[in-house]
């Protein structure tokens, strides 16, 4: 169990953290007084079908992270690596992939793009972190 206090994370009722690849998860709040303050439970493995919308966040070779959508993230990933996808990593390649969540349609994931850019960057720390952790601990 992950336990995160990420003060300027959303919480509108639900996980702020949903469909990560390979793991479900759920949030449960500590307090009803701090929304901030979470206990983040893997559950039951799931599969993203191969045209998935996802949200994702990328490392720059200047270490500053952009976040995209995409149904198809090894190609747009590629695009990026190859100056040819958004005008923001053109001159900050390579790129890495740091975070992905797969949504269910286009518009939750423009709407998660949204959000995720909305948070401080220390925030998206936190959440790349948190995926890391969950990413690793399936990989033993």
């Amino acid at each position: 169990m992950l336990t995160c206090i990420l003060n300027d994370l959303p919480y509108s009722g639900q996980s702020w953290l949903t469909g990560l690849p390979n793991c479900s998860l759920s949030v449960a709040r500590h307090s009803p007084h701090d929304p901030a303050s979470c206990t983040i439970l893997p559950m039951k493995n799931s599969t993203i079908s191969p045209r998935s919308w996802v949200c994702y966040l990328l490392r720059c070779a200047d270490d500053t992270l952009y976040c995209g959508i995409t149904n198809d993230l090894a190609k747009r990933i590629a695009a990026h690596n190859a100056g040819t996808a958004a005008k923001y990593t053109r001159a900050r390649g390579p790129v890495a992939l740091v975070y992905q969540e797969c949504c269910e349609d286009r518009s939750s994931a423009s709407k998660r793009e949204v959000a995720i850019k909305k948070l401080s960057r220390v925030a998206k720390l936190a959440l790349i972190d948190v995926y890391m952790a969950i990413q690793d601990g399936q990989d033993k």
